[in-house]
């Protein structure tokens, strides 16, 4: 499973790199638990946290099913938050639906004007890890409804 959403998380890279081809997105490890996924950087400086996640879904789905809305651990979002403030940067949030080939971006949180998207937070089951297992945790439900929507951008 990790390898399937490793070569998902490389797509999305890809989609995003289509239209903003000036802002480098800088992984961190793969093999540890960071607590972003990268790092956007343009001409040498920092730009942007960046949380990602991708879904086996498609836009109808998590349109009419879930509302638009993007089931992130609420750990995480704060993880990230604060890093995002230490570095005075925003943070975005990258939700790949593959089954669509769909990349939804949306700034979470800005540096001077706080949080950008209303979310919820709820205490839910959900996959303990990307292999599997159940684990009860705080979740947090954030609201994409208006957020940018990528498809891969053909050169010409």
């Amino acid at each position: 499973r990790g390898q399937v959403s490793l070569e998902q998380e490389r797509r999305a890279i890809g989609i995003w790199h289509s239209h903003h081809p000036t802002l480098v997105y800088n992984e961190t490890p793969k093999t540890q638990p960071a607590a972003v996924d990268a790092i956007l950087t343009r001409d040498g400086f920092c730009r942007a946290v960046v949380e990602t996640k991708c879904r086996e879904m498609d836009w109808d789905t998590f349109a009419h099913t879930y509302d638009e809305q993007w089931l992130v651990t609420f750990r995480k979002v704060l993880e990230a938050k604060e890093i995002a403030e230490k570095l005075f940067v925003p943070l975005i949030g990258f939700l790949y639906l593959a089954t669509d080939d769909l990349l939804l971006c949306a700034r979470i949180w800005d540096p001077e004007k706080g949080w950008l998207r209303t979310f919820t937070v709820q205490k839910t089951e959900t996959q303990k890890n990307i292999n599997g297992g159940k684990a009860i945790r705080d979740n947090a439900f954030i609201d994409m409804r208006g957020c940018e929507q990528l498809r891969m951008k053909e050169d010409g």
